[in-house]
C-alpha cells in the first residue's frame, strides 16, 4: 500500500497544470471556461456602459434637445468612468477594474455534484493536492468547515507575479481558477478578494 502511495504521488509531481485541466475536459459535471483579457475588459466596458445608459430610460419629460444633450452628458460621464477605472491611480472598487486590465487570459474549471461523481471529484482533489511541485509558491492555505481552499503564485525572474492559480473543494463541489498576466505587489488580492480566515496549520500547507 505504501509503495502504490508513494507512486502516485510521484505521477501526480511530473505532471503539468496543462495535464490536470485535460485529465478532466469534458468529463460529465466538469464546466471549463477559457476567456481572454481582452474579452473580460470588453465586458466590463459593456457593464459601465449599461449602467451609464440606464440612466437614458426616463427621459419622456425633455424635448429632442434636451434628450440630445443629456446624452451628451452621459457620454462623456461614461468616457470619464472608463478612465479613471483603468487608471493608474484608480482607487476603491474602481482600482480592481484598473488591475484586470493586466489579464491576459483566464481559466476556470468546475466540478459540481451530482453531474459529477464523487469518484471524480475525489480524482480532483488527488490531483491537485501538490500544486507546489509545479511552481507555485502558496499565498494562503485555509481548511476549515470542510473546505479547503489555495491561493498560489508563479514569478518571473523580476519577481513580478504572472500567474494566480486558486483552489477551492468543498462537499459536492470544486474549482480551479488559473490567471496569467502581471501583477504587482498586492494586485492579486484585489482580483481575488479572497478573505483568507486564517493560514492553515502546517500540515495543510505543505501540501
Amino acid at each position: 500500500m505504501a509503495a502504490a502511495v508513494l507512486l502516485l504521488a510521484a505521477q501526480g509531481a511530473a505532471q503539468t497544470l496543462t495535464e490536470i485541466y485535460d485529465a478532466f475536459r469534458g468529463k460529465p459535471g466538469v464546466e471549463l471556461v477559457e476567456i481572454s483579457g481582452r474579452f473580460l475588459l470588453d465586458q466590463l466596458k459593456a457593464q459601465l456602459r449599461e449602467q451609464v445608459q440606464a440612466q437614458l430610460a426616463d427621459t419622456t419629460s425633455l424635448d429632442s434637445a434636451g434628450q440630445a444633450e443629456l446624452r451628451r452628458q452621459l457620454e462623456e460621464e461614461y468616457a470619464r468612468e472608463i478612465d479613471e477605472a483603468f487608471s493608474d491611480t484608480a482607487t476603491g472598487g474602481d482600482e480592481q477594474l484598473r488591475v484586470l486590465r493586466n489579464i491576459d487570459s483566464l481559466v476556470v474549471m468546475n466540478l459540481e455534484a451530482p453531474d459529477c461523481s464523487a469518484e471524480l471529484l475525489a480524482e480532483f482533489e488527488a490531483k491537485t493536492a501538490n500544486l507546489k511541485s509545479l511552481g507555485y509558491e502558496v499565498l494562503v492555505n485555509s481548511n476549515e468547515g470542510g473546505e479547503k481552499s489555495q491561493v498560489l503564485m508563479r514569478t518571473d525572474d523580476e519577481g513580478t507575479v504572472t500567474e494566480l492559480l486558486v483552489r477551492h473543494i468543498e462537499q459536492g463541489e470544486a474549482q480551479l481558477v488559473l490567471l496569467v498576466g502581471r501583477f504587482k505587489d498586492d494586485d492579486w488580492s484585489k482580483v481575488i478578494n479572497f478573505d483568507n480566515g486564517g493560514e492553515g496549520d502546517d500540515e495543510d500547507a505543505d501540501e
